[in-house]
């Protein structure tokens, strides 16, 4: 069977306790609900791929190759982890949230382009 399913709004998803799949429920531009089944790999693939897609998108959109999907940041936290590692999670006001594992010297390189984007916020974005 193929066809192709239109999603306008999501409205919940649902997940089981073995944690087999995800399934997203949403309603497509009549109102009509419909639920798409992934399994809980290709959920991660998924979620790996929806950034890049969302960016194309958009830049197609306004037709504006500079364009970026930038998300602003509410909240973070850091942790040290037992193998000399650190997990940065970022998070929005709407809980999207996302986590990072950096070696040391990594995060010891962030946190020197990050100093040095501050000292220079007057003059422009920082590349490191």
């Amino acid at each position: 069977m193929t066809g192709e399913l239109r999603i306008e709004s999501l409205i919940t998803f649902e997940i089981p306790e073995d944690g087999s799949h995800v399934r997203i429920k949403g309603n497509d531009a009549d109102g009509c609900s419909s639920s798409v089944y992934f399994a809980t790999d290709c959920m991660r693939q998924l979620v790996m791929s929806l950034p890049r897609i969302a960016q194309e998108a958009i830049k197609r959109q306004h037709r504006k190759n500079d364009l970026r999907l930038v998300y602003h940041a509410s909240d973070w936290e850091i942790e040290a982890t037992n193998d000399d590692d650190v997990i940065l999670t970022l998070s929005t006001p709407d809980q999207f949230f996302v986590s990072f594992l950096f070696k040391r010297a990594a995060m010891e390189s962030l946190c020197r382009s990050a100093t040095a984007a501050l000292e220079k916020l007057d003059g422009g974005p920082f590349r490191h």
